[in-house]
Parts: C-alpha cells; sequence; structure tokens
C-alpha cells in the first residue's frame, strides 16, 4: 500500500577485530559474532602476521568474513584504523578484541542504546575479565591532575548507563562519523593506551562517552607465555610515556612524580612475584619512551 508506513532502516554496522594467532579464541568469537541477531552487520577481521595459520583457517571456515591480512604485526592501532578504512558504508563501528564471548544479542542492545542518544559517540559493555583475580573493566574517569584512569567499579546492580572519560579498545562501539573526525586511533601507540587517546579526542569534540553495565561481556584473557608478558610490560609502559606526554600541557611535572612512584610501585610488585625479566622489560619501555617519541 502506498500510504503504508514503511521501517527504518537498519543502520550499518562493522565489527573489526584483530588477529594475531590464538586461533581457537579467534575461531569462538567468530562463531558468536556469526549468530548474532542483529541484521546488518558485517564481520571485518585484519591479521596481524599470524604464523598459526589463522588467515586460511577464517578463510576456510567463515568466507563471508571480510579478512586483511597484514606480513608483519602493525599493532593495534594501525590495523584498527586498516579495517575502519573498508568500513565505508558502516554508520558504527564495533572494535573487538579477538578473545571475548559475545551472546546472541549483544550488539541489538548496544545499538538500541546508542540510538537513543546522538550526543553519545561511544560506548562499551562491561567486560568481565577472567583472569586472576576476576574483575571487571570497561572505562573509567580521568583523575583532574593526572590524567590517570580511575576504573569504574561497575556494580552489578547498575542498569543506566555512566558518563566516562575513557572507554577501554576491548568492545568499543563507536559512531564511524564521530570516530573519522576524530582522526581515528593514533597509530603512533602501536598497543596500549590509543584508546584512551581516542576518547579524550572524542571528548574534546563535544562528544560524550558511556559504560553500559546492563550489557556484559566475557573476556578469556590469560593464556600469556613469559615472553609476551614481558613484551607487554615494555609495550604498555613505552605508550604510557607516549600518552602522558601528548596529553599532560602543563601538568607535566606532577604527572612526571606520579608516574614515577607508579613504576616503582610495579618494581616492587613484580620482583616480589619473581618477574625480574618483566620488570627489566618495563623500565626499558620506559626508558625507550622518555628518549625517543614513540612515532619515530
Amino acid at each position: 500500500m502506498s500510504g503504508a508506513r514503511q521501517p527504518a532502516a537498519v543502520p550499518q554496522v562493522a565489527a573489526i577485530m584483530l588477529t594475531w594467532n590464538h586461533w581457537p579464541a579467534t575461531e569462538r568469537v567468530l562463531q558468536d559474532l556469526t549468530a548474532q541477531d542483529y541484521g546488518a552487520l558485517t564481520i571485518i577481521v585484519v591479521d596481524n602476521g599470524s604464523t598459526d595459520g589463522t588467515p586460511a583457517r577464517i578463510a576456510a571456515q567463515f568466507p563471508r568474513v571480510t579478512l586483511l591480512v597484514n606480513e608483519t604485526n602493525r599493532g593495534f592501532a594501525a590495523a584498527a584504523n586498516q579495517g575502519a578504512a573498508v568500513a565505508t558504508d558502516s554508520a558504527y563501528l564495533w572494535f573487538l578484541n579477538n578473545d571475548l564471548r559475545v551472546d546472541t544479542d549483544v550488539l541489538t542492545r548496544l545499538i538500541g542504546v546508542l540510538d537513543r542518544a546522538p550526543d553519545v559517540a561511544a560506548l562499551s559493555p562491561v567486560i568481565i575479565d577472567r583472569g586472576r583475580p576476576p574483575h571487571a573493566e570497561s572505562g573509567g574517569f580521568a583523575h583532574p591532575l593526572t590524567l590517570e584512569c580511575q576504573r569504574l567499579p561497575a556494580e552489578r546492580g547498575a542498569e543506566s548507563p555512566i558518563a566516562v572519560d575513557y572507554l577501554f579498545g576491548t568492545a568499543l562501539l563507536v559512531r564511524a562519523e564521530a570516530f573519522r573526525a576524530a582522526g581515528g586511533f593514533d597509530d603512533s601507540f602501536f598497543f596500549y593506551y590509543e584508546d584512551m587517546d581516542l576518547s579524550r579526542r572524542l571528548r574534546q569534540l563535544g562528544h560524550r562517552l558511556w559504560v553500559v553495565p546492563s550489557v556484559r561481556l566475557s573476556h578469556e584473557g590469560g593464556g600469556s607465555t613469559v615472553d609476551q608478558l614481558q613484551m607487554r610490560y615494555y609495550l604498555k609502559s613505552r605508550a604510557s610515556v607516549h600518552f602522558f606526554r601528548k596529553h599532560a600541557g602543563r601538568r607535566w611535572p606532577l604527572i612526571v612524580l606520579t608516574r614515577a612512584a607508579s613504576a616503582l610501585l610495579t618494581t616492587g610488585r613484580l620482583l616480589r612475584r619473581g618477574r625480574v625479566r618483566a620488570m627489566e622489560a618495563h623500565w626499558k619501555g620506559l626508558w625507550d619512551g622518555l628518549r625517543r617519541p614513540i612515532n619515530e
């Protein structure tokens, strides 16, 4: 009938997932994503030089997934931008880790929240990390003097969205227009702090960021080798210098003091656990971050 009201078009969403080995976890989350009940979902995987056959397995088992393969590990930020660049028809970009478990209705629920809040540029569900000990993560508040992230406790009884300063990239849903207006991820970070950096730039453009406690995902986490542990400490400490240098402004002297105190606390904690190599990697990352910009 010519006078019948047509249903509103469902906005297109691109789920962008990065992989670097760990095929069993990747397979599980791809199964979860292909089972989503949201009707306009494109799945994009950017592989960062896996050596365990992940790209070939994705191509064989998930032929409808858009697969981009890098010869080397380009880091989170650059590869995420690479995935976003091919999602030209998507109104929303959903950045996901490859070790999550995602219930069938998660995306539908998140889009429902974002559609009702036009001034919110990005949101995240609460992520339950199954590490030791288990804990909740997703975002938090910026300390006004030190810019440190004060993590959101995310009480189980909370239902309404919570406005935050930082969102983490574990399962970040962002409006494509806002993401591009902010310049995307700063790929000079390589890995760690790129999500907090993007959060600050989105906030500077006047957007709000939300955590949605009523939607929860499980983050498998864990399973890292000792070598990966050392690499994580190195990359995270190096990126921290870049982040605080970039955003500190007049706060820099105070931030130097608080970051030095944090480094000493980290050193003591690692030594108590017998993680001498991780402690050395932590200090090397700080030194490398201080002596030259991370993007050199």
